[in-house]
């Protein structure tokens, strides 16, 4: 993953292996992100679910102040199913990945962890706030339902 938060594959066992783009760069660089992949049950080829998340900080065109002064974060959270292409021999020839879901979080994140449908995360602040999001509910929705999950000494999990 690099600064504006593209993703990258090679064949780690092929010294002169290429690096291709498997998810596309964002516009502007980001300040944040995290990566989490959980592997599809049933799928006929290994398929993994992969949830990114980014954060983006804004100055507005007016502000004169300081570079934390007048600040905007955004933060956005994606699910991709990548899955493999294969050749004509039925030999896997590379990835593809499709966006299935995409928000934004209420508040900043710390950490992530996707499980089946579910994703779970940190808030920034303070991160003992859990935020638990049915990831395929959530898609290009402002008003998506979430559960929130207070640390109280204990782990916090995903159990399916």
């Amino acid at each position: 993953m690099d600064r504006c938060s593209s993703v990258s594959y090679a064949d780690l066992e092929d010294p002169d292996a290429a690096w291709r783009t498997l998810i596309p760069s964002y516009e502007t660089p980001v300040q944040y992100s995290s990566i989490s992949c959980d592997h599809v049950v049933g799928a006929p080829a290994l398929t993994i679910h992969l949830a990114l998340a980014v954060g983006r900080s804004f100055l507005p065109s007016e502000s004169r102040g300081p570079v934390d002064v007048h600040r905007t974060d955004v933060y956005e959270v994606s699910v991709w199913r990548i899955s493999p292409m294969f050749d004509e021999n039925g030999l896997i020839d590379g990835l593809h990945a499709d966006r299935l879901s995409y928000f934004r979080p209420t508040k900043g994140l710390n950490s992530m962890k996707i499980q089946g449908e579910y994703i779970i995360f940190t808030r920034e602040n303070p991160s003992s706030v859990y935020t638990v999001v049915r990831w395929v509910e959530a898609d290009n929705r402002n008003d998506y339902p979430r559960r929130i999950v207070y640390h109280t000494g204990c782990t916090v999990g995903l159990l399916m």
